[in-house]
């Protein structure tokens, strides 16, 4: 081998080493766990009324039908419990626990497993509810178990003093969600593009005269009726889908990149009712921040809550008329 080759595949195995494993950023994970806790709790809140109907023997789906219906190779927990109402009810009120902890940050790893396998459980014993945002759930809360996320803002650091701890673990996981993030986005714009709707522009009507689905707010009819407001809409939420998850590694592009999803997946909560996909997606691309941004953020947070504060007693210590 020559030295050229030599010298090309060493830089290789460098530059894949600073891909993937760039240490993680310990605020960034911090926060992407309580984003990612919170939207599971609100998961398991709205599914309160419906615990027995969902997964109940005597719901809508009973256990040995549910069976039947599962993969051979898949599994839940929900099988190994009696199969009756407490027997699930506690299995709810565990799960709640688990992603409360995972939000607190106590004993953040071991949630972050347990939450994870909550989920699998619960989404597994009836698999006729499941929607996208279950999936992107399920990635994110697995992801989470390889990243520092109990070494910052947490129960577990101020027990433990990890932020204190000057060792840097590998952010491969963190470079896998910004893929996974990306990789949904894009394969979504790629599937429109065999639709003619999305090419000649009237996709967007046909999305806001969904009754089922449309709408989370009033849309003005002003916009469900003209092309000349949802045509352009329907082709600019198109060009995000294939292009911002691109141009989202390039410094140069990463941040109007970011702002233009956040704008696609806002968008999408406004005219449509998916639940919980819209938030679990944006809870995904906070993995693409970067320090400086978090720092900036936490900055201004500071200051706010400091003139709040000073307001606040001097109002306080203010005399009376």
């Amino acid at each position: 081998m020559s030295d050229g080759a030599a010298f090309s595949l060493r830089a290789l195995g460098q530059g894949w080493n600073a891909f993937f494993h760039r240490p993680a950023d310990r605020e960034l994970c911090a926060l992407l766990r309580v984003a990612v806790a919170g939207l599971v709790l609100v998961n398991f809140a709205f599914a309160y009324p419906h615990v027995e109907f969902f997964w109940g023997e005597h719901g809508l789906l009973p256990a040995e039908a549910a069976r039947s219906m599962l993969d051979p190779n898949a599994w839940t927990l929900l099988t190994l419990v009696p199969n009756t109402d407490a027997a699930l009810w506690s299995c709810y009120w565990a799960a709640i626990a688990s992603a409360t902890m995972l939000g607190l940050g106590l004993f953040s790893r071991l949630n972050a497993i347990a939450v994870f396998v909550w989920l699998v459980s619960f989404h597994h014993r009836n698999t006729l509810i499941l929607t996208g945002q279950d999936t992107v759930l399920r990635v994110l809360t697995f992801l989470l178990i390889f990243l520092p996320i109990g070494a910052a803002y947490s129960l577990d650091a101020r027990l433990r003093k990890q932020q204190a701890d000057g060792r840097e673990r590998s952010g491969w996981a963190l470079r896998v969600m910004q893929i996974f993030v990306c990789l949904v986005v894009f394969s979504a714009g790629v599937e429109k593009l065999a639709g003619d709707f999305w090419w000649q522009g009237d996709a967007l009507y046909y999305v806001m005269h969904l009754d089922d689905y449309c709408c989370n707010l009033p849309v003005p009819e002003l916009v469900r009726a003209s092309p000349v407001i949802y045509r352009p809409l329907t082709w600019i939420s198109l060009a995000i889908e294939l292009a911002a998850p691109c141009l989202v590694w390039f410094k140069e592009t990463r941040r109007p990149a970011l702002v233009a999803l956040v704008a696609l997946h806002l968008g999408i909560e406004y005219m449509m009712n998916l639940f919980l996909f819209q938030w679990a997606m944006l809870a995904g691309w906070l993995s693409h921040l970067q320090p400086s941004e978090i720092g900036w953020v936490r900055a201004r947070l500071s200051e706010r809550a400091r003139k709040l504060s000073t307001s606040v007693r001097s109002r306080l210590a203010a005399p009376r008329r």
